[in-house]
């Protein structure tokens, strides 16, 4: 709902429609849900997938708090503030604007009040070293828990690597590194990190190429419960000799398109149907490289260059005279940016002579 009362679809950007495509400044929305069933044991958040830009969030009138940054998720803890019937109100300022990003106000993405486990996994950081001589494939996943809970935990973190069908049989069960414990304590609040690796024969996995994007799945597991991640992910090698871009030991000749998220219909609200027909178009045009936005880009996106055979360059959003959008990349740690850094370009000379890993 606009500043002076014009009902919006929620998941838009006012900027679409004619009476408001040049207003900057506040929009207001509001919206009744029921309280959703959840265990002693489990926590419910109010989650925002993007909002553009400075976002105040209330809940049955307690003030949440603020996120700034158009295209980062955020989300709150409100289990202590449930009731039978909650109401849950948006301040949304477009005003920040700078270099190509275009001021679509609005909540862009997803928002959703979802029930999570109280010590949940936040992020799987999947790194895969292939030895295309031997054929074995070393895998690493560095697994980030979170303790939501008011009390410390102990908990054991187990997992495997499985084919897409996620085939018990032949799944391969990651191991501690060093043979450590697979226990790990989180104090109450905090956050902890462990790594699990595998060791993959030939005859266990086939190279992801964009003529053939062969998938797999991570799984990570906390014990005690039934608590369970399960991550896409593939296994390939990419190295540059001298003018060579070379993809699991082949010399490949990489063309594509430059995308751009704005859509005439849509404006930044990336609708599932959109972001493929995109990709689809490319594909089918002989394409194996998109360089898309330099913003945070809407998970599907990523995932779905990886299911059609898509390389991706990327870029940090650091145009115009403020610099600021390079902090926002480097202090959220959310899944979407760790995934980003893990493209095949971040152009460097943003970086400062930081080299970025996933």
């Amino acid at each position: 709902m606009t500043k002076n009362g014009t009902q919006l679809t929620y998941l838009s950007s006012w900027s679409l429609y004619d009476n408001y495509a040049n207003y900057v400044g506040d929009a207001w929305y509001r919206r009744t849900v029921n309280k959703p069933s959840y265990t002693d044991d489990e926590r419910v958040l109010l989650r925002f997938e993007a909002a553009y830009y400075d976002t105040d969030v209330w809940f049955n009138g307690h003030f949440l708090g603020n996120h700034k940054g158009g295209y980062t998720p955020f989300e709150f803890d409100v289990t202590e503030l449930l009731q039978q019937t909650n109401t849950i109100a948006v301040r949304n300022d477009n005003t920040y604007s700078v270099g190509a990003w275009y001021y679509w106000g609005g909540l862009t993405r997803d928002v959703s009040l979802i029930v999570d486990s109280a010590v949940r996994i936040v992020r799987q950081k999947f790194v895969a070293e292939p030895d295309l001589i031997s054929g074995q494939a070393h895998i690493k996943t560095e697994v980030t828990i979170e303790n939501m809970s008011k009390t410390d935990r102990t908990v054991q973190i187990s997992g495997d690597f499985s084919d897409l069908n996620d085939n018990r049989a032949t799944a391969v069960p990651f191991t501690t590194q060093f043979d450590q414990s697979n226990s790990i304590d989180i104090p109450a609040g905090q956050t902890r990190s462990l790594s699990l690796s595998a060791t993959l024969n030939a005859s266990q996995y086939k190279l992801w190429h964009f003529d053939h994007p062969n998938l797999y799945r991570s799984n990570v597991q906390i014990s005690p419960g039934n608590y369970r991640v399960s991550d896409r992910v593939g296994i390939r090698k990419i190295e540059l000799r001298g003018t060579d871009f070379v993809l699991n030991g082949e010399k490949v000749r990489l063309n594509g398109y430059n995308r751009v998220s704005d859509d005439r219909a849509h404006g930044s609200v990336e609708p599932l149907h959109v972001i493929r027909r995109d990709m689809d178009r490319m594909k089918a045009a002989g394409a194996n490289l998109s360089r898309i936005m330099h913003y945070g880009q809407h998970p599907a996106l990523l995932d779905y260059a990886d299911e059609k055979g898509m390389l991706l360059t990327v870029e940090v959003p650091v145009w115009g005279k403020k610099r600021i959008c390079l902090s926002q990349v480097t202090r959220k740690s959310t899944k979407i940016s760790m995934n980003y850094c893990n493209e095949i370009g971040i152009t460097p000379r943003y970086l400062h002579g930081r080299s970025p890993t996933k």
